[in-house]
């Protein structure tokens, strides 16, 4: 009699794996030491396990990875003999924080502050950039495309700062862009491009080759604000678009408007998702931006009011995106941090409690959250320059 063979049709997914397949950074960092990694259900003796020389650490070693582990950032066995040391080693975890300059140039700026690099902005004479979307597509390369108040083109530009594309190719006043998102919404690992104008103008659609791809969503128009939802597990993603009616509208990768309700305040005009870290029943806010008088305004999953945040003076009239949401402060929990008209910076929990405050001196020209020198930094730029500040817990 013949012997069949049964093999699993199962495998676990690794999490140096995406959803696909496709070796993550991790992945193809693990992979390329040549050390054994060890995978499956149990590790029935760490003990026993097989290891190997780590040249660079002066060690052997192996790595696991188990089914389960999703979200956990390594598991591995390093093998030290009595007496020894593993040679020290340091890793650059850092943000790269980039600094746009006198809207026509990007300066890259290291942890203590210093220039490392400048990039000027190859766009016409007319363009300005004041504001950059980035995001890294399926290449692994990153992207950015950036746009300005006022402005009726956008820049597509490769990590490299080389400008791909400026649409539309001819100037049109009548096609005043109001935002811009450059993201992947189905999942596939292919970026587009999604624009918003002023006027009562479609949500337009457009590759990373330059070309306007037909699609649904263009029964949206006359949108003030565009954000993204946080992703499901798939990876798919909506795109909220806000308009000038006060209707919020889910959009799906194929157009097909997934969700829809009214903002509970009639002056928002833009907002702001939190992308991970906080409660789902409140996940993404709106700024209300009535002259002298703006508030944060906290938004549930069925859009109803969930807190209001007054800002004293309103927000500041430059082109700045004044809420961000991330680590401001050590430990886990993410804030929100608000830029004022005064110069005031607010710090709020994700259920509305101000938690901190203080006065920057000038008025802000942009926030931004990034990890620098292995410690949460809140950048606060203004025409005198930019600032880092390190929160401490009271």
């Amino acid at each position: 009699m013949a012997q069949v063979q049964m093999k699993s049709v199962y495998e676990p997914q690794r999490f140096s794996q995406d959803r696909r397949g496709k070796l993550l950074p991790y992945g193809q960092w693990i992979e390329s030491l040549g050390l054994p990694i060890h995978r499956g259900y149990f590790i029935e003796d760490a003990r026993t396990l097989e290891v190997a020389p780590w040249p660079e650490m002066e060690c052997n070693a192996a790595f696991i990875e188990l089914e389960g582990m999703k979200g956990v950032s390594e598991a591995r066995i390093t093998e030290i003999p009595p007496g020894g040391t593993p040679a020290p080693v340091k890793f650059g975890l850092d943000d790269a924080v980039y600094v746009l300059d006198q809207y026509r140039g990007v300066v890259l700026l290291g942890a203590d502050g210093k220039s490392i690099a400048t990039h000027a902005l190859d766009i016409a004479e007319s363009d300005l950039v004041t504001y950059l979307r980035t995001a890294t597509g399926g290449d692994g390369k990153r992207y950015y495309v950036g746009g300005g108040a006022g402005q009726t083109r956008f820049h597509l530009f490769d990590e490299q700062w080389k400008r791909r594309f400026s649409l539309p190719e001819e100037d049109d006043a009548a096609q005043m862009i109001s935002d811009l998102v450059l993201a992947d919404l189905d999942g596939d690992e292919h970026l587009e491009i999604y624009v918003s104008h002023w006027q009562d103008l479609p949500l337009y659609r457009f590759s990373l080759d330059g070309k306007r791809t037909a699609w649904r969503g263009e029964s949206v128009r006359d949108v003030l604000s565009l954000a993204l939802s946080p992703a499901d597990s798939e990876g798919k993603r909506l795109l909220l678009a806000l308009g000038r009616s006060g209707k919020i509208r889910g959009v799906a990768a194929k157009g097909k408007i997934d969700a829809e309700s009214d903002a509970p305040d009639p002056t928002v005009q833009k907002l702001v998702v939190a992308e991970r870290d906080i409660d789902r029943d409140v996940f993404w806010i709106a700024l209300s931006m009535a002259p002298r008088a703006g508030a944060v305004v906290a938004m549930k999953g069925d859009s109803q009011l969930a807190w209001r945040f007054e800002v004293p003076g309103g927000f500041p009239q430059t082109a700045i995106e004044p809420v961000v949401w991330g680590r401001v402060l050590p430990g886990g929990k993410s804030h929100w941090v608000v830029a004022g008209a005064d110069g005031g910076i607010h710090v709020v929990a994700a259920d509305g409690t101000l938690v901190d405050r203080f006065h920057h001196g000038e008025t802000p020209t942009g926030i931004a959250l990034a990890r620098l020198a292995g410690e949460p930094t809140l950048l606060v730029s203004s025409k005198s320059g930019v600032t880092a500040y390190r929160l401490t817990e009271k």
